[in-house]
């Protein structure tokens, strides 16, 4: 079965095999997509959720509660994004999504208790608690495999760059008009 899919793998283009092209795709697959939505009269917006700031733990399950089916739609968005892609390229599905399932709790939990009123004071940005965790769960439990499939972080990274270089122009052009294309 792994040489099957090995040979099956090999066969593929170059193009549709690495994470690098994917992240290209999917955020310029992204931007397509938002812009059809905004020629439509309408955005992304619904899979764009975040966690209020907090002071009191007992706000929490309220924003979680009200908020809970655009995290749902945010979870099925990238879920869907990252999967397919990573199908493509050769990784095991099953693995994937039970380690995405993980990480996507991860990302939400680290994002909500960095949103606390007073995390801003002691430096703690969900991309630097999310390194400290990862760091320390790399070198102390170790990684499973089944996690390390969804574990893509560079892939992640290589994507949310493009998209957020991607913000630039458009606002760019947004503010300064057509002289900005110039």
């Amino acid at each position: 079965m792994a040489e099957e899919k090995a040979t099956s793998r090999r066969e593929l283009p170059i193009w549709l095999q690495k994470e690098d092209y994917w992240a290209i795709y999917l955020a310029l697959g992204l931007l397509i997509l938002a812009l059809l939505f905004y020629a439509g009269g309408a955005s992304l917006k619904l899979g764009a959720v975040s966690p209020a700031k907090w002071t009191s733990w007992s706000q929490i399950p309220g924003d979680l509660a009200a908020k809970w089916p655009w995290y749902i739609v945010n979870f099925l968005l990238w879920l869907a994004i990252f999967t397919m892609s990573c199908g493509i390229m050769g990784l095991d599905i099953i693995d994937y999504f039970k380690g995405f399932v993980v990480l996507y709790l991860m990302s939400l939990t680290i994002y909500v208790l960095c949103n606390w009123k007073y995390a801003s004071v002691y430096n703690l940005e969900p991309p630097l608690v999310a390194l400290a965790v990862g760091l320390v769960l790399g070198n102390t439990i170790g990684i499973p495999r089944w996690f390390a499939t969804a574990f893509r972080v560079e892939y992640y990274i290589k994507t949310g760059i493009i998209l957020l270089g991607a913000t630039l122009p458009f606002s760019l052009i947004i503010t300064s008009g057509h002289i900005a294309l110039l």
